[in-house]
């Protein structure tokens, strides 16, 4: 965590994005490194919403959503890909491409643009629509039902004939 948090500032500083990849390290104590696997981590500096906007639009409005970052060469380009096939930013046809491919998923994905080292490497994040749960019945197990479901972040409906039942003290 000390080695991001050192590039972070350095980022911040420069205004540089970088990927940092972390691996096994060798038999030093002093080494930076997983006992375990291999991670890469994405620094940027925070940016006025362009893509991030159209992201957070489509989750609001509960639709699914492609975000993709080019990682490299330059990095911090990005884009959207919106469920009516909307695309926003700057993007090649094989990233276009890839997002379609990932809509309505829970895909994350990393996409090497070419074998030579400057090609560009783009990371894509799909977000679907929250999973819908009707809840048939306005009943003391619906009420802790649909409380657990929000908070897992579910669209929950609950239906019941009786009005009284429907309450927004029982479903807020």
């Amino acid at each position: 965590e000390s080695d991001v948090v050192t590039r972070a500032v350095r980022v911040l500083q420069t205004g540089t994005p970088e990927l940092v990849r972390y691996g096994i390290a060798d038999d030093s104590e002093l080494a930076v490194g997983l006992t375990c696997a291999e991670l890469g981590v994405w620094v940027e500096p925070w940016r006025a919403p362009g893509a991030w906007g159209a992201v957070r639009a489509a989750l609001a409005a509960h639709a699914p959503v492609v975000l993709a970052v080019r990682l490299a060469p330059g990095g911090g380009t990005d884009a959207a890909l919106a469920a009516d096939g909307t695309l926003l930013g700057d993007v090649e046809g094989v990233v276009a491409e890839a997002a379609r491919g990932m809509l309505g998923s829970r895909a994350v994905s990393v996409l090497a643009l070419g074998d030579a080292p400057d090609a560009g490497t783009v990371f894509f994040e799909a977000f679907p629509r929250p999973d819908r749960l009707v809840v048939h019945g306005g009943t003391h197990v619906a009420i802790a039902l649909a409380r657990m479901a929000k908070q897992v972040g579910m669209d929950v409906t609950v239906i019941d004939a009786r009005s009284a039942y429907l309450s927004r003290e029982r479903f807020p």
